[in-house]
């Protein structure tokens, strides 16, 4: 039988959410919209990367970047790789209590970008944590060199120290801050 879906171009083509479900050649009421609500309905949930959603669309993205999760960097902006790290008090599995353990800790590891871009959360209830409302996030951008220069060789950073490095940017901002941050390494690209 053959395949409704290309596989080796899974992750290259977006699907519409349109796309049903097929057993022993018929098609079924099964839809790939229907597997997205029950999947990533939570969007506290840390696989539903609703803030490379975010800062992709921010940047004027009409779809949507590499979103395969093991990808070596979030987005390609202007040729320059943004790894994107999110961090936040709530989650969908802490049961109505923030917890800071989500935002001591977090990875800066990837080197091979010119810059990160840190995205927090910081309600600490689920009214104030709400993803959907764009006013409840804080963006931080930080070129590269800046954060080797101020981590060395560290593997992680907290998000206190996050803050302390740079001004805080709104979701209005944030594409003006990330060109401000990419221009520094670049400034005949923008």
């Amino acid at each position: 039988m053959k395949s409704l879906i290309d596989i080796s171009e899974i992750g290259s083509n977006h699907l519409n959410g349109g796309e049903t479900f097929w057993q022993s050649g018929k098609e079924t009421d099964l839809t790939v919209l229907e597997f997205w609500r029950w999947y990533y309905s939570d969007l506290l949930d840390n696989k539903a990367r609703v803030a490379e959603y975010l800062v992709s669309k921010a940047l004027g993205f009409t779809e949507a970047s590499d979103s395969r999760f093991w990808a070596p960097h979030s987005i390609v902006y202007v040729g320059k790789r943004i790894e994107i790290r999110t961090a936040a008090y709530m989650k969908s599995t802490a049961d109505d209590e923030p917890s800071d353990k989500h935002i001591r800790h977090i990875d800066i590891r990837a080197k091979d970008c010119q810059a990160y871009l840190f995205c927090l959360l910081p309600g600490k209830t689920k009214e104030t944590a709400d993803p959907l409302i764009l006013d409840n996030w804080e963006f931080y951008v930080i070129p590269i060199w800046y954060l080797e220069l101020e981590c060395g060789n560290n593997t992680t950073i907290t998000m206190s120290k996050v803050r302390r490095l740079v001004k805080q940017t709104n979701y209005e901002g944030l594409k003006d801050s990330i060109n401000k941050a990419i221009i520094k390494l670049n400034p005949e690209i923008i």
